[in-house]
C-alpha cells in the first residue's frame, strides 16, 4: 500500500569548519571506454565497433585508390594525339601502358580499335569507363549499409535501455531510486549516440567518395571527347558517354523513425520523473500535521530491527557518518529526509542529528499525514 509522505522540517545549527572540510574533493568523471564497455551496452557497441573498423577500411582503401588511379595526366593526352598523327599506334598504346589510372586504360581501348566506324570506338571506350567506374565504387554499398544499420542498433540499445529501466521499476516497486535506474538509462543514451555517430561518419564517408568518383566520371567524358577529336570528327557525332554510377543503394536517414523514437524517449522520461522515488526502505513513519513539498537528495532509514540504510543501500550503523560525508562531496546545498520507524527509541534519531549538525548537512523527518 502507497504511504503519502510529509516532512517534518527540523533545522539545525550547521558547523562551517566542518562544511569547508567537506566540500573539497572533485566531481568524479567517467571516460568514453568505461562508457562503451559497461556491460549492458556491449550487445550494441561490439557490433558498431566492427562497422567502423570495417567502414573506416573500406573509406581509406577507397579514397588512396581513387586519389591514386583518377589523378589526370594532361600529358598523356597530347602524347597520345602526337603519336596518333605520326601513325605511331604502337607507341601510343606504350604510352598508355606505363600510364597507371583509368584514362589510359579508357584511351588503350580506342587506340585498338582505330579503324572501325567512330560510333563503335565510342561504344567500346564507353563500356570500359563504365567497368571502371564499377571498380572505382566497389566498396560503396558497404558504407550505405553501415550509414543505415548503425543508426537502427542504437536505436535497439534505446529500447533495451528501456526495458532494463522498467525491469528495475518493476523489482523495486515503490521504494525504486535513481541509482537502480541510471543503469538503463545510461545504457539506452549510450548506444543512441555511439549508434548515430557511427551512422554519421559512414554515411559523410560515402558521400565523399561517390563525389571523387562521380568526379572521375565527368573526367573519363572528357578524356573520350578529347580521344574523339584527334579524328576531326563532327561535333553532332561527339556525344558523353553514358556512364552511370553503379551503386544503388540510397543512402538517407529516416527523419520519421529518428522523431518516434524521440517522442517515445520523452514520454519515457515524463513518466519516469513521476515514478521515481528518491527516498529509501519502507517503515512506519510517525503521524505529523504539518507538511513540506521540500525534497532533500539524500535518504536515511533506521528500520524497525535497528538497520540503517542509505537510499536502498544497508550499511553498517558505524559507517553513518563517513557515507554522508561521501554523498555530499562537492555539494552545496546539503540536505537530507530522515525515515526512522516509529518503533525506534528517540535516542537513535537524535544521535543522527548530532551527526548531521556536525557535518552542515540540514536534516528533515519524514512524517505520515495525521
Amino acid at each position: 500500500m502507497s504511504i503519502t509522505s510529509s516532512l517534518l522540517q527540523v533545522t539545525l545549527p550547521t558547523d562551517t569548519t566542518s562544511v569547508d572540510a567537506i566540500t573539497e574533493g572533485a566531481t568524479k568523471t567517467i571516460s568514453v571506454i568505461e562508457l562503451l564497455s559497461d556491460p549492458g551496452t556491449l550487445i550494441v557497441v561490439i557490433p558498431l565497433l566492427i562497422m567502423s573498423i570495417i567502414g573506416v577500411y573500406v573509406f581509406f582503401e577507397r579514397f588512396f585508390t581513387i586519389n591514386k588511379v583518377g589523378k589526370l595526366n594532361n600529358e598523356l593526352l597530347s602524347g597520345v594525339s602526337s603519336y596518333i598523327k605520326q601513325g605511331n599506334v604502337d607507341g601510343a598504346n606504350a604510352l598508355c601502358t606505363s600510364d597507371k589510372t583509368v584514362y589510359s586504360v579508357l584511351i588503350q581501348k580506342g587506340i585498338k580499335r582505330i579503324g572501325k566506324p567512330l560510333q563503335d570506338i565510342k561504344t567500346e571506350m564507353e563500356n570500359v569507363a563504365q567497368i571502371q567506374l564499377n571498380k572505382l565504387e566497389k566498396g560503396f554499398p558497404i558504407l550505405a549499409t553501415i550509414s543505415g544499420v548503425a543508426p537502427m542498433l542504437g536505436f535497439l540499445g534505446t529500447v533495451l535501455g528501456m526495458i532494463v529501466t522498467f525491469h528495475s521499476m518493476k523489482v523495486a516497486g515503490q521504494a525504486v531510486q535513481v541509482d537502480q535506474l541510471s543503469g538503463g538509462i545510461m545504457q539506452a543514451m549510450v548506444t543512441t549516440v555511439a549508434g548515430l555517430v557511427v551512422g554519421i561518419i559512414a554515411f559523410l564517408a560515402y558521400n565523399i567518395l561517390s563525389s571523387k568518383a562521380q568526379r572521375v566520371a565527368y573526367q573519363m567524358e572528357e578524356v573520350n571527347q578529347a580521344f574523339m577529336d584527334i579524328f576531326k570528327n563532327p561535333p553532332k557525332l561527339i556525344n558523353y558517354m553514358a556512364i552511370k554510377s553503379s551503386s544503388k543503394v540510397s543512402v538517407e536517414f529516416n527523419m520519421a523513425s529518428l522523431t518516434d523514437i524521440v517522442f517515445l524517449l520523452l514520454i519515457f522520461f515524463i513518466v519516469l520523473s513521476t515514478l521515481i522515488n528518491p527516498y529509501g526502505e519502507k517503515v512506519n513513519l510517525p503521524n505529523s500535521s504539518s507538511r513540506t513539498t521540500e525534497k532533500p537528495t539524500v535518504s536515511i532509514t533506521i528500520k524497525e530491527d535497528l538497520s540503517y540504510y542509505i537510499g536502498s543501500t544497508k550499511i553498517a550503523p558505524e559507517t553513518v557518518e563517513q557515507q554522508l560525508i561521501d554523498k555530499f562531496k562537492g555539494q552545496e546545498v546539503k540536505q537530507a529526509i530522515l525515515y526512522v520507524d516509529e518503533s525506534v527509541p528517540t535516542g537513535f534519531t537524535i544521535n543522527l542529528f548530532a551527526v548531521a549538525r556536525k557535518n552542515g548537512i540540514e536534516m528533515v523527518i519524514a512524517t505520515e499525514p495525521s
